[in-house]
């Protein structure tokens, strides 16, 4: 479901598994059953200069997506036939597309809001997946519905606000 690539020392450990069920339970909350994608945690330099190089925005940030597909309107639960479409016959799944995260940048906001690095690796994910899977957050009513499914997953995910420790 979610191959993910750290390329930087000191991820902590269960990331990948925290970060993977978070992928997929934002797949399942839209009713797709089987789909990739691929996230990497790296540090601000490498964020910022794909930043720089993708969005022609010269700063590091907390997350970025790339999306494979694009839906003409809605998320991809209204896109089913769309989806299907982009099934590979090889693995029987839909690449969604791609995701990275600073960790450097997740560290700090963790502590800025005060809560654990799971919770917003976790946030963080679900924010990236659910903009892979056709949300957005520019007009306010997409924004709301964004910010209400990140929550209904994280809450599936287990991942509580408050403090749970540094990592």
């Amino acid at each position: 479901m979610l191959e993910l690539i750290v390329e930087l020392p000191g991820a902590p450990e269960g990331c990948a598994i925290l970060m993977e069920r978070v992928a997929r339970l934002a797949c399942e909350a839209e009713g797709i059953a089987e789909a990739d994608a691929c996230a990497r945690l790296m540090d601000d330099v490498a964020i910022r200069a794909i930043n720089a190089r993708a969005r022609g925005i010269d700063r590091a940030t907390d997350v970025l997506s790339f999306p494979m597909i694009r839906f003409p309107s809605g998320t991809a639960r209204e896109n089913a036939r769309l989806i299907a479409r982009e099934i590979d016959p090889e693995t029987g799944r839909a690449y969604l597309g791609d995701i990275a995260i600073s960790l450097t940048r997740a560290r700090a906001q963790a502590r800025e809001y005060g809560h654990s690095l799971a919770r917003e690796l976790g946030y963080l994910t679900a924010h990236a997946m659910l903009h892979l899977l056709g949300y957005d957050h520019e007009r306010e009513g997409n924004r709301h519905a964004m910010r209400e499914m990140e929550e209904i997953i994280l809450a599936r995910a287990d991942v509580a606000r408050g403090l749970s420790g540094n990592e």
